[in-house]
């Protein structure tokens, strides 16, 4: 659902992720993003659309583009411990509710040791 939101050009929203020098932006649909979580519901009011381009801007400079990416894919599986963490913070940040319950999941089936040693 997520990865199709952001392969169209005529989207109303744009993702500004990450920090110098590591920024992405991704375009997306409102409609889309506001079904998918509270976060977005409020993120997408009326009174944070840029009037001059006509489209909603999002920045999120504390997740990193790699981490979006794996987010829009929704598939944790084959990530790293580190990476499996990040996904978690972000989603819940996000409200991504699903995706932070599997990210939880999948770090405490697969990196229990790790989460012990590193947190």
């Amino acid at each position: 659902m997520w990865s199709q939101s952001y392969s169209d050009s005529n989207s109303d929203v744009k993702i500004v992720v990450g920090s110098e020098p590591d920024i992405k932006e991704f375009n997306a649909h409102s409609s889309v993003l506001r079904s998918s979580s509270l976060y977005f519901q409020r993120a997408l009011s009326e009174r944070w659309k840029d009037q001059k381009q006509d489209v909603y801007i999002i920045t999120k400079p504390n997740i990193h583009p790699n981490i979006f990416m794996l987010i829009l894919d929704e598939n944790i599986l084959n990530t790293s411990a580190e990476d499996s963490l990040n996904i978690l913070v972000a989603s819940d940040e996000l409200e991504l509710l699903d995706l932070a319950k599997s990210a939880q999941k999948h770090l405490i089936k697969n990196f229990s040791p790790w989460l012990f040693s590193n947190l």
